[in-house]
């Protein structure tokens, strides 16, 4: 059960991916905001990390749904953003 409702609110993260094994800061606050509901937008300069992480957050037992879009390397985020319908999976 969410401690804060963040349904439908958007939280931006960068540096989401984590180097080496276990779980880094972007990673761990990206999770913990999509447990509270949160739509999730993460960025990494490592695009495996970044790719990685979002694994981890989609096999969270306790996020519910997901949306994903990838987008290509060197994209401008206003750009993503803008073209992104985001709708969560409820």
């Amino acid at each position: 059960m969410p401690i804060h409702d963040l349904s439908n609110k958007i939280v931006l993260i960068t540096g989401i991916g984590c180097i080496g094994e276990g779980w880094g800061n972007g990673t761990t606050m990206a999770t913990l905001f999509a447990r509270q509901g949160a739509i999730i937008f993460g960025c990494d300069i490592n695009l495996e990390a970044a790719n990685k992480a979002a694994e981890q957050i989609r096999r969270d037992p306790e996020v519910v749904g997901h949306y994903s879009r990838k987008s290509e390397p060197g994209s401008n985020i206003v750009d993503v953003l803008q073209q992104s319908t985001v709708r969560p999976r409820l």
